[in-house]
Protein backbone atom coordinates (compact mmCIF):
# COMPACT_ATOMS: atom_id res chain seq x y z
CA UNK A 1 0.00 0.00 0.00
CA UNK A 2 1.47 3.24 -1.07
CA UNK A 3 0.31 6.24 0.85
CA UNK A 4 0.92 9.36 2.86
CA UNK A 5 3.14 9.57 5.46
CA UNK A 6 0.36 10.85 7.91
CA UNK A 7 -1.44 7.42 7.54
CA UNK A 8 1.72 5.47 8.24
CA UNK A 9 2.12 7.08 11.41
CA UNK A 10 -1.24 7.25 12.49
CA UNK A 11 -0.99 3.04 11.56
CA UNK A 12 2.65 3.18 13.86
CA UNK A 13 0.48 4.56 16.84
CA UNK A 14 -2.58 2.60 16.67
CA UNK A 15 0.24 -0.24 16.81
CA UNK A 16 1.79 0.94 19.56
CA UNK A 17 -1.32 1.63 21.93
CA UNK A 18 -2.68 -2.10 21.24
CA UNK A 19 0.66 -3.27 22.52
CA UNK A 20 1.35 -5.53 19.20
CA UNK A 21 4.84 -6.21 18.67
CA UNK A 22 5.75 -7.64 21.21
CA UNK A 23 5.90 -11.46 20.61
CA UNK A 24 8.92 -10.22 17.26
CA UNK A 25 11.42 -9.14 20.40
CA UNK A 26 9.91 -11.42 22.79
CA UNK A 27 8.13 -10.04 25.24
CA UNK A 28 5.09 -11.64 26.99
CA UNK A 29 2.16 -9.34 26.75
CA UNK A 30 0.11 -8.10 29.40
CA UNK A 31 0.32 -4.63 30.76
CA UNK A 32 2.89 -2.74 29.77
CA UNK A 33 5.18 -1.22 32.54
CA UNK A 34 6.17 2.10 30.71
CA UNK A 35 2.57 2.77 31.40
CA UNK A 36 2.76 2.74 34.90
CA UNK A 37 5.40 5.49 35.24
CA UNK A 38 4.68 8.63 36.11
CA UNK A 39 5.69 11.14 33.33
CA UNK A 40 9.46 12.49 34.07
CA UNK A 41 9.42 15.83 34.44
CA UNK A 42 11.47 18.99 32.72
CA UNK A 43 15.41 18.73 33.03
CA UNK A 44 16.74 20.95 35.65
CA UNK A 45 19.62 22.66 33.46
CA UNK A 46 22.10 23.20 36.82
CA UNK A 47 21.53 20.03 37.69
CA UNK A 48 22.53 18.57 34.15
CA UNK A 49 25.45 20.61 34.44
CA UNK A 50 26.40 19.25 37.76
CA UNK A 51 25.87 15.49 36.23
CA UNK A 52 28.50 16.40 33.66
CA UNK A 53 27.89 14.15 30.67
CA UNK A 54 24.90 12.20 28.95
CA UNK A 55 25.02 9.01 27.48
CA UNK A 56 23.49 7.88 24.46
CA UNK A 57 22.95 4.82 22.22
CA UNK A 58 22.41 5.68 18.45
CA UNK A 59 22.27 4.41 14.93
CA UNK A 60 22.18 7.47 13.35
CA UNK A 61 25.01 8.16 10.87
CA UNK A 62 27.82 9.24 12.73
CA UNK A 63 28.97 12.64 10.82
CA UNK A 64 25.61 13.69 12.15
CA UNK A 65 25.91 12.39 15.72
CA UNK A 66 28.91 14.22 16.23
CA UNK A 67 27.38 17.58 15.00
CA UNK A 68 24.37 17.04 16.96
CA UNK A 69 26.73 16.18 19.92
CA UNK A 70 29.62 19.48 19.36
CA UNK A 71 26.32 21.67 19.04
CA UNK A 72 24.76 20.50 22.49
CA UNK A 73 27.84 20.26 24.26
CA UNK A 74 29.06 24.03 22.60
CA UNK A 75 25.67 25.20 23.91
CA UNK A 76 25.76 23.87 27.36
CA UNK A 77 29.32 22.82 28.27
CA UNK A 78 28.26 18.70 29.07
CA UNK A 79 30.18 16.22 27.56
CA UNK A 80 28.51 13.61 25.56
CA UNK A 81 29.31 9.86 25.10
CA UNK A 82 27.81 7.90 22.54
CA UNK A 83 27.43 4.40 21.27
CA UNK A 84 26.95 4.00 17.72
CA UNK A 85 25.92 0.92 16.11
CA UNK A 86 22.99 -0.48 13.74
CA UNK A 87 19.73 -0.14 14.99
CA UNK A 88 19.67 -3.87 16.58
CA UNK A 89 23.08 -2.94 18.36
CA UNK A 90 21.43 -0.34 20.13
CA UNK A 91 18.44 -1.80 21.04
CA UNK A 92 20.21 -5.22 22.15
CA UNK A 93 22.67 -3.34 24.43
CA UNK A 94 20.27 -1.62 26.22
CA UNK A 95 18.62 -4.37 26.84
CA UNK A 96 21.89 -6.56 28.07
CA UNK A 97 23.19 -4.14 30.41
CA UNK A 98 19.04 -3.62 31.88
CA UNK A 99 19.10 -7.33 32.70
CA UNK A 100 22.71 -7.21 34.08
CA UNK A 101 21.91 -4.82 36.81
CA UNK A 102 21.45 -1.19 35.13
CA UNK A 103 21.58 0.75 31.87
CA UNK A 104 24.46 3.09 31.08
CA UNK A 105 22.97 4.87 28.60
CA UNK A 106 20.52 7.89 29.40
CA UNK A 107 19.18 8.21 25.79
CA UNK A 108 18.34 5.90 22.88
CA UNK A 109 17.41 6.99 19.41
CA UNK A 110 17.13 4.17 16.50
CA UNK A 111 15.64 3.33 13.51
CA UNK A 112 14.03 0.36 14.93
CA UNK A 113 10.77 0.90 15.83
CA UNK A 114 9.43 -2.47 17.15
CA UNK A 115 12.33 -2.40 19.34
CA UNK A 116 11.77 0.90 20.50
CA UNK A 117 8.01 -0.05 21.65
CA UNK A 118 9.05 -3.34 22.90
CA UNK A 119 11.66 -1.05 25.30
CA UNK A 120 8.81 1.01 26.41
CA UNK A 121 6.43 -2.26 26.67
CA UNK A 122 9.05 -3.16 29.01
CA UNK A 123 9.86 -0.22 31.38
CA UNK A 124 12.85 0.17 29.96
CA UNK A 125 12.14 3.69 28.88
CA UNK A 126 10.54 6.13 30.23
CA UNK A 127 7.17 8.28 29.50
CA UNK A 128 8.70 11.76 28.61
CA UNK A 129 6.73 14.98 27.17
CA UNK A 130 9.84 16.81 25.96
CA UNK A 131 8.36 20.99 25.61
CA UNK A 132 10.11 20.52 21.78
CA UNK A 133 7.00 17.86 20.96
CA UNK A 134 5.10 20.43 20.52
CA UNK A 135 6.47 21.67 17.15
CA UNK A 136 6.13 17.64 16.33
CA UNK A 137 2.68 16.35 14.89
CA UNK A 138 0.71 14.03 17.66
CA UNK A 139 0.97 10.97 14.63
CA UNK A 140 4.50 10.82 14.80
CA UNK A 141 4.72 10.53 19.28
CA UNK A 142 3.46 7.47 21.38
CA UNK A 143 0.43 8.61 22.96
CA UNK A 144 2.01 7.74 26.16
CA UNK A 145 5.63 9.59 26.04
CA UNK A 146 7.78 6.72 25.76
CA UNK A 147 9.02 7.70 22.33
CA UNK A 148 9.30 10.09 19.69
CA UNK A 149 10.12 10.20 16.08
CA UNK A 150 13.16 11.88 14.69
CA UNK A 151 14.39 10.69 11.39
CA UNK A 152 12.79 9.32 8.39
CA UNK A 153 14.60 7.29 6.12
CA UNK A 154 13.46 6.19 2.39
CA UNK A 155 14.46 2.76 1.29
CA UNK A 156 15.54 3.93 -3.30
CA UNK A 157 16.79 2.44 -5.60
CA UNK A 158 20.58 3.82 -6.32
CA UNK A 159 22.09 3.36 -9.00
CA UNK A 160 25.36 4.38 -11.71
CA UNK A 161 24.00 6.87 -14.77
CA UNK A 162 27.12 5.46 -16.54
CA UNK A 163 25.88 1.73 -16.59
CA UNK A 164 22.01 1.82 -16.32
CA UNK A 165 19.28 4.09 -17.21
CA UNK A 166 17.32 5.44 -14.10
CA UNK A 167 14.73 2.21 -12.95
CA UNK A 168 10.94 3.46 -12.97
CA UNK A 169 9.59 0.37 -11.55
CA UNK A 170 10.53 -2.62 -8.79
CA UNK A 171 10.22 -4.80 -11.49
CA UNK A 172 12.58 -4.03 -13.70
CA UNK A 173 15.57 -4.97 -11.43
CA UNK A 174 14.65 -8.01 -12.16
CA UNK A 175 15.85 -7.87 -15.92
CA UNK A 176 19.17 -6.97 -17.43
CA UNK A 177 21.12 -4.68 -17.47
CA UNK A 178 19.50 -4.07 -13.78
CA UNK A 179 19.65 -7.84 -12.72
CA UNK A 180 23.69 -8.60 -13.14
CA UNK A 181 24.38 -5.57 -11.33
CA UNK A 182 22.39 -5.85 -7.81
CA UNK A 183 23.64 -5.03 -4.29
CA UNK A 184 21.74 -4.91 -1.68
CA UNK A 185 22.71 -4.23 2.85
CA UNK A 186 21.92 -6.45 5.16
CA UNK A 187 23.64 -7.85 8.39
CA UNK A 188 23.15 -11.35 10.66
CA UNK A 189 21.09 -8.90 12.96
CA UNK A 190 18.61 -8.43 10.09
CA UNK A 191 19.12 -4.91 9.36
CA UNK A 192 17.93 -4.09 5.93
CA UNK A 193 15.25 -7.09 6.20
CA UNK A 194 11.95 -4.86 7.79
CA UNK A 195 12.10 -3.15 4.64
CA UNK A 196 12.58 -5.96 1.98
CA UNK A 197 9.66 -7.33 4.14
CA UNK A 198 7.95 -4.74 3.35
CA UNK A 199 8.50 -4.05 -0.71
CA UNK A 200 7.82 -8.47 -0.87
CA UNK A 201 4.47 -7.54 0.74
CA UNK A 202 3.54 -4.84 -1.87
CA UNK A 203 5.51 -6.52 -4.82
CA UNK A 204 4.90 -9.98 -3.87
CA UNK A 205 7.68 -12.34 -3.16
CA UNK A 206 8.44 -13.36 -6.38
CA UNK A 207 9.61 -10.28 -7.54
CA UNK A 208 12.28 -10.45 -4.23
CA UNK A 209 12.68 -13.95 -5.32
CA UNK A 210 14.09 -13.03 -8.65
CA UNK A 211 16.46 -10.72 -7.26
CA UNK A 212 18.09 -13.25 -5.21
CA UNK A 213 18.10 -15.67 -8.31
CA UNK A 214 20.32 -13.11 -9.74
CA UNK A 215 22.62 -13.43 -6.41
CA UNK A 216 23.21 -10.03 -5.56
CA UNK A 217 26.55 -8.83 -3.90
CA UNK A 218 25.38 -8.62 -0.72
CA UNK A 219 27.12 -5.92 1.99
CA UNK A 220 26.79 -5.41 5.45
CA UNK A 221 25.58 -1.70 5.80
CA UNK A 222 24.30 1.32 3.77
CA UNK A 223 27.57 2.64 4.24
CA UNK A 224 29.53 -0.01 2.41
CA UNK A 225 26.48 0.00 -0.46
CA UNK A 226 27.47 3.60 -0.72
CA UNK A 227 30.99 2.48 -1.49
CA UNK A 228 30.30 -0.69 -3.77
CA UNK A 229 28.28 1.67 -6.04
CA UNK A 230 30.91 4.50 -6.17
CA UNK A 231 33.64 2.32 -6.65
CA UNK A 232 31.79 0.93 -9.82
CA UNK A 233 31.16 -2.62 -8.18
CA UNK A 234 27.97 -2.74 -8.79
CA UNK A 235 25.45 -0.27 -10.44
CA UNK A 236 22.15 -0.91 -8.59
CA UNK A 237 21.96 -0.58 -4.53
CA UNK A 238 18.42 -2.01 -3.84
CA UNK A 239 16.21 0.05 -1.21
CA UNK A 240 19.54 2.10 -0.24
CA UNK A 241 18.82 4.65 2.46
CA UNK A 242 18.07 8.04 1.17
CA UNK A 243 20.58 10.21 2.95
CA UNK A 244 23.22 8.11 1.37
CA UNK A 245 22.32 7.95 -2.13
CA UNK A 246 21.79 11.98 -2.14
CA UNK A 247 25.15 12.31 -0.44
CA UNK A 248 26.59 10.20 -3.05
CA UNK A 249 25.06 11.76 -5.99
CA UNK A 250 26.63 15.33 -4.67
CA UNK A 251 30.33 13.78 -3.44
CA UNK A 252 30.61 12.06 -6.87
CA UNK A 253 28.66 14.59 -9.72
CA UNK A 254 26.34 12.33 -10.54
CA UNK A 255 28.39 9.39 -10.86
CA UNK A 256 25.90 7.95 -8.62
CA UNK A 257 22.17 8.25 -8.35
CA UNK A 258 18.71 6.89 -6.69
CA UNK A 259 15.50 6.67 -8.27
CA UNK A 260 11.75 6.71 -6.26
CA UNK A 261 10.08 3.67 -8.24
CA UNK A 262 6.49 4.30 -9.47
CA UNK A 263 5.17 1.94 -7.04
CA UNK A 264 6.84 4.00 -3.82
CA UNK A 265 9.43 3.58 -1.55
CA UNK A 266 9.60 1.94 2.01
CA UNK A 267 9.75 4.01 4.78
CA UNK A 268 11.45 3.42 8.06
CA UNK A 269 11.41 5.86 10.97
CA UNK A 270 13.39 6.58 13.88
CA UNK A 271 12.71 7.48 17.36
CA UNK A 272 14.30 8.47 20.76
CA UNK A 273 13.54 7.95 24.04
CA UNK A 274 14.49 8.39 27.56
CA UNK A 275 16.16 5.53 29.39
CA UNK A 276 14.43 4.84 32.42
CA UNK A 277 16.91 5.05 36.13
CA UNK A 278 19.52 6.29 34.17
CA UNK A 279 22.72 7.90 35.10
CA UNK A 280 22.22 11.39 33.83
CA UNK A 281 18.50 11.66 33.63
CA UNK A 282 18.61 15.86 33.86
CA UNK A 283 21.45 15.85 31.51
CA UNK A 284 19.48 12.85 29.37
CA UNK A 285 16.19 14.88 29.26
CA UNK A 286 18.12 18.31 27.68
CA UNK A 287 19.88 16.29 25.45
CA UNK A 288 16.27 15.06 24.32
CA UNK A 289 15.38 17.94 23.85
CA UNK A 290 17.91 19.25 21.93
CA UNK A 291 18.31 16.71 19.40
CA UNK A 292 14.31 17.68 19.12
CA UNK A 293 14.71 21.31 18.62
CA UNK A 294 14.73 23.12 15.33
CA UNK A 295 18.92 23.30 15.68
CA UNK A 296 19.07 19.78 16.38
CA UNK A 297 16.73 18.87 13.30
CA UNK A 298 18.02 21.33 11.04
CA UNK A 299 21.73 19.54 11.58
CA UNK A 300 20.06 16.04 10.70
CA UNK A 301 18.16 17.56 7.55
CA UNK A 302 21.82 19.82 6.53
CA UNK A 303 24.34 17.15 7.73
CA UNK A 304 22.50 14.22 7.69
CA UNK A 305 20.59 14.57 4.59
CA UNK A 306 17.71 13.50 6.23
CA UNK A 307 14.01 13.99 6.44
CA UNK A 308 12.83 14.93 9.98
CA UNK A 309 9.33 14.83 11.80
CA UNK A 310 9.64 18.63 13.09
CA UNK A 311 7.18 21.29 11.59
CA UNK A 312 8.83 24.06 9.61
CA UNK A 313 12.17 22.35 9.56
CA UNK A 314 12.61 21.45 5.26
CA UNK A 315 13.94 18.86 3.59
CA UNK A 316 17.72 18.09 2.08
CA UNK A 317 18.69 20.19 -0.15
CA UNK A 318 18.54 18.38 -3.52
CA UNK A 319 16.05 16.18 -2.63
CA UNK A 320 12.37 16.49 -2.97
CA UNK A 321 9.52 17.21 -0.74
CA UNK A 322 8.34 13.95 1.46
CA UNK A 323 4.95 15.10 1.04
CA UNK A 324 5.41 14.39 -2.95
CA UNK A 325 6.81 10.93 -2.49
CA UNK A 326 4.93 7.83 -2.83
CA UNK A 327 5.75 5.83 0.31
CA UNK A 328 4.74 1.84 0.74
CA UNK A 329 4.03 1.14 4.81
CA UNK A 330 5.34 -1.46 6.32
CA UNK A 331 3.01 -3.29 8.40
CA UNK A 332 4.33 -4.09 11.72
CA UNK A 333 1.40 -6.09 13.65
CA UNK A 334 1.62 -8.46 10.46
CA UNK A 335 5.90 -8.24 10.46
CA UNK A 336 6.13 -9.47 14.15
CA UNK A 337 3.99 -12.14 13.66
CA UNK A 338 5.70 -13.19 10.69
CA UNK A 339 9.41 -12.14 11.63
CA UNK A 340 11.08 -15.33 11.97
CA UNK A 341 9.50 -17.02 8.99
CA UNK A 342 10.10 -13.86 7.11
CA UNK A 343 14.13 -13.52 8.23
CA UNK A 344 13.61 -17.65 7.12
CA UNK A 345 12.73 -16.76 3.49
CA UNK A 346 15.08 -13.90 2.92
CA UNK A 347 17.98 -16.43 3.65
CA UNK A 348 17.24 -18.69 1.88
CA UNK A 349 16.41 -16.18 -0.83
CA UNK A 350 19.74 -14.71 -0.59
CA UNK A 351 21.92 -16.78 1.75
CA UNK A 352 23.87 -15.69 4.88
CA UNK A 353 22.56 -14.82 7.96
CA UNK A 354 19.58 -12.49 9.00
CA UNK A 355 18.67 -12.82 12.76
CA UNK A 356 16.24 -15.04 14.32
Amino acid sequence: MSTSPKTFTRLLTTLAVAGVLLSACGGSGGASPGQDQAPAGPPDEAAAQEEGKVVVYTSVDTKALEAINAAFTEKYGIEVEYFRGDSQDAISRLLSESRAGGAKADVIETSDTPGMIFLGEEGLTTPYVSAEAAEIPDEYKDPEGLWTYTRLTLGVIAYRPDKVEAPTSWAQLSEEPYRSQLALFSDSQGSGAARLWTLAEELGWDTIESWGEAEPLRVETPQLLRQTLERGERAVGIAQNDNHALSSRADTDGAVDFAIPEEGVPLEPAAIGLVTDSPHPNAGKLYLDFWLSEEGMEILVDVGKKYVSRDGVGHPEGAEPLEDIPLILPDYEAYAEQRGEALGRLQTIFGGEWGQ
